[in-house]
């Protein structure tokens, strides 16, 4: 069950830079909330961790047992879900640009290609074909980390 504390965050963050979510596709809307709570949720666990602990040790590094591997896995975690959280509002911007009605497939495309990028987290998918990103996202179904419906329990 999703965090109450960090489900206002992600509302009052996506209100702020985005708006309501309505015009998009559901599927998008609940990727892009999914952004932002990962990002919150993350954030906040440092936060409540290190709190007056001078000698906290982010979670990464205290599981790994090479101490290079999980100070890299936990700069990776912070630097994705930051990336994502500063990348998705340029995205929604660029596919709210696009009329759906005059240029369907325009829209549908950048769709795919927010997906590809936020949800199915397929690297370098700028500089992959369409087709080329659809069988990595077929690879991938299975492998995607969203809460389902997220969006839903959001009031935006």
């Amino acid at each position: 069950m999703p965090k109450r504390d960090v489900l206002e965050l992600c509302e009052n963050a996506i209100r702020t830079s985005l708006g309501s979510l309505d015009d998009l596709p559901h599927e998008v809307a609940n990727t892009i909330t999914n952004v932002y709570y990962r990002y919150f949720d993350y954030a906040t666990d440092l936060a409540q961790r290190s709190a007056n602990n001078p000698g906290w040790i982010p979670r990464e590094i205290k599981e790994e047992t090479d101490l290079t591997k999980g100070f890299t896995l936990f700069l990776e975690h912070s630097s994705k879900f930051l990336s994502d959280l500063e990348t998705a509002p340029k995205l929604v911007k660029t596919l709210r640009e696009i009329d759906k009605r005059e240029e369907p497939d325009a829209y549908q495309i950048a769709v795919d290609f927010i997906l590809d990028i936020l949800k199915y987290n397929i690297k370098d998918a700028h500089r992959k074909t369409g087709l080329r990103r659809l069988a990595e996202r077929k690879l991938r179904g299975n492998k995607v980390s969203e809460i389902p419906n997220l969006v839903d329990l959001l009031n935006i």
